[in-house]
């Protein structure tokens, strides 16, 4: 349960990151959406986008069809979010859930409000889905949980970095953030011609930002380390 904002509620600039084409509906109280177990396009479904919270107006329940290895959330107001990262082939839950309509006495008891970011190894909370261990059986597996700042918003991430790329009306704008020092090299291109390259040392307290001007559409991220090829990253 989290929030992202300094109001213990999660505020209308938080923006979830789940690299996904398709929603499986687990539960909702909007009568604009389809019935529970129906899909849903993502982030965009019917004209509204819901990887910002604002859209959430009712409650509801997604889990997502693809798993990628990685999710998370990101506050542009204040500037903080948070990355799961994950091995795709175990855990196959990507689960968001936020409250909507429904009063927050429900769940808390001092007023306070909150988004779920949920992984675990079933795919849904279905029946169809579910798992059982014989006894004495075990499952697991290792994942990463970090906290992310200062890079004004979340469009990849893995385990030792989480990027930034939004496209503004002046051009583009790039951050990069690591759990722990990380020196890379980020290339921004649009349309397959060079606008900036910049070789980068970040870490907790260094998260590195930066703006690229231009017009227009095209724009890639590409990152790289040590002359590895890591991301190729399209703006949101």
């Amino acid at each position: 349960m989290l929030t992202l904002s300094g109001n213990n509620a999660p505020s209308s600039t938080l923006r979830f990151w789940v690299p996904t084409d398709r929603m499986k509906i687990h539960s909702t109280g909007d009568p604009l959406l389809p019935d529970p177990r129906s899909h849903i396009s993502w982030p965009l479904f019917s004209g509204r986008n819901f990887s910002y919270y604002y859209e959430w107006r009712h409650y509801l329940g997604i889990f997502a069809t693809q798993t990628q290895g990685a999710m998370g959330a990101y506050d542009e107001g204040s500037d903080l979010g948070i990355v799961r990262t994950y091995p795709p082939a175990t855990p196959q839950g990507v689960k968001l859930f936020c409250l909507g309509e429904l009063p927050s006495d429900i769940f808390t008891v001092d007023g306070s409000r909150y988004f779920e970011l949920w992984g675990g190894y079933n795919r849904s909370f279905f029946p169809e889905d579910y798992v059982s261990l014989l006894a004495g059986q075990t499952l697991t597996w290792n994942e990463r949980w970090y906290a992310v700042h200062g890079i004004g918003g979340l469009a990849w991430a893995n385990a030792e970095l989480a990027a930034a790329f939004k496209q503004t009306s002046q051009g583009v704008t790039i951050g990069l953030y690591a759990p722990h020092t990380q020196t890379v090299d980020l290339v921004v291109k649009q349309n397959n011609v060079v606008k900036g390259v910049f070789p980068v040392q970040v870490d907790p307290e260094l998260p590195f930002r930066q703006s690229v001007a231009g017009s227009g559409d095209g724009w890639v991220l590409e990152i790289w380390q040590g002359g590895v090829f890591l991301a190729e990253i399209l703006p949101y």
